[in-house]
């Protein structure tokens, strides 16, 4: 059984994909502060 491993292109290049991700992950860390009180 061989599995498939199509690319979906997204219309950006690995810069901008790297700078979406930091950024994701930036906003994610940021959030996950904000809202850490709600999780206790």
């Amino acid at each position: 059984m061989e599995q498939q491993t199509t690319f979906i292109p997204d219309g950006m290049n690995a810069f901008e994909r790297n700078v979406k991700r930091i950024g994701d992950c930036i906003i994610a860390g940021i959030l996950l502060i904000i809202f850490s009180p709600l999780f206790l």
